[in-house]
């Protein structure tokens, strides 16, 4: 079997880290909100599920034997899970050290010798490893997807930016004057929407909002780029898609990055007008809703049935190449981790074409992108 050559980013090399490693431990544990190993909470791994040219593969670990065996490649011989681990650890080192997209041949050398095709799942899906494992609560062996995020090096995107996740807002009290020289911030304005000298080298939003503010402009959520998008943000819960343009503003606007910081903010605000005589943390669970959603099937570009792909949950791998997992039948733990280590983020206003005013139908606009990544 010949394998082309196979290049990725630490994330992407991370899948096939996990791999290896799982399949050497035959175990994974739970973690807190805070990614902290809870030893108290067990999964026994007794294979893991995978494709080769379209036909699926199962690896299966022999515990007693301490062997991996490969069903549904044929000529394969089994391995020792220390050959896995063996392998695992190299290819950690390495991805520590790389930068950008590399590759490593001593790793596909390895691909090649056990069958396997693909160095990562599709970009399409959120399931990035199916695990079969040994579950007491289903009464037996169980099949469950699962997500991967890595946190070797740069902290992982949840929600990946795109025109797709343009917020479109209306601009009150706004003129001609106002819009050009807001957008003198702004390399992605087009030159007839502001002043005639840029004022830097990059976009600073927040200078932009400040002088709209400064001028007496209202806000108002006017809708989304993509309607698919926004079905999608409905079908969680109907809020949803003005609750996100309320969280965009205060990031923008420089009020807050941290995800709990925002939501704190929109519950203190409460423009809905929610009823919190009892208590009832409205904003928190309508965005918690949200991120879980986003980590285990929704995304932007794809209708959405409310189906989660990963229904298994989530693998996080930590920096110093421990993995973690959050398995969705303890939803609780992990919507918190969600909540407690996200942030907003700001993506290129140029590639993403965002963040400047402009004029649609005598109306002044702003988009805002959408961005959600881990904080660390």
């Amino acid at each position: 079997m010949t394998i082309k050559k196979k290049s990725g980013n630490k994330g992407e090399w991370s899948e096939f880290y996990v791999f290896l490693r799982l399949l050497s431990d035959g175990e994974v544990f739970g973690a807190d909100d805070m990614l902290n190993v809870n030893r108290d909470v067990h999964y026994h791994i007794k294979g893991i599920e995978t494709a080769s040219k379209g036909n699926p593969v199962e690896y299966i670990i022999n515990k007693e034997k301490k062997m991996v065996y490969a069903k549904g490649v044929l000529h394969l011989d089994p391995l020792p899970q220390k050959e896995y681990a063996k392998e695992a650890e190299r290819l950690l080192n390495e991805i520590r050290i790389s930068t950008g997209t590399c590759s490593f041949d001593f790793a596909e050398k390895f691909m090649e010798k056990i069958g396997r095709v693909k160095l990562k799942a599709s970009s399409a899906k959120k399931e990035d490893v199916r695990l079969i494992l040994e579950d007491p609560r289903a009464g037996g062996t169980v099949k469950m997807g699962f997500s991967i995020k890595s946190h070797i090096g740069s902290p992982p995107t949840l929600l990946n930016p795109s025109k797709r996740t343009n917020f479109i807002f209306e601009l009150h009290g706004a003129n001609d004057e106002t819009m050009k020289n807001a957008n003198s911030f702004i390399r992605a304005a087009p030159a007839a929407y502001r002043a005639e000298t840029h004022q830097g080298n990059s976009s600073d939003i927040r200078k932009m909002m400040d002088i709209l503010k400064e001028r007496g402009v209202e806000f108002s959520y006017a809708g989304m780029s993509n309607p698919i998008f926004r079905n999608n943000l409905m079908i969680i819960d109907s809020d949803l898609p003005e609750i996100v343009s309320k969280m965009l503003l205060i990031f923008y606007s420089g009020k807050g990055t941290d995800v709990t910081k925002i939501c704190k903010i929109i519950t203190e605000e409460n423009p809905f007008g929610f009823d919190f005589s009892k208590k009832q943390p409205y904003y928190n669970l309508k965005i918690k809703k949200l991120l879980s959603s986003v980590a285990t099937g929704m995304v932007p570009g794809t209708p959405w049935m409310g189906e989660e792909e990963a229904n298994g949950g989530y693998l996080a791998v930590k920096e110093d190449g421990a993995i973690v997992c959050y398995n969705l039948y303890d939803r609780k733990d992990f919507e918190e981790y969600l909540f407690k280590n996200t942030k907003l983020d700001s993506p290129s206003t140029t590639r993403y074409d965002y963040g400047y005013v402009y004029k649609e139908d005598g109306r002044y606009m702003l988009k805002l992108c959408l961005q959600i990544r881990f904080k660390n």
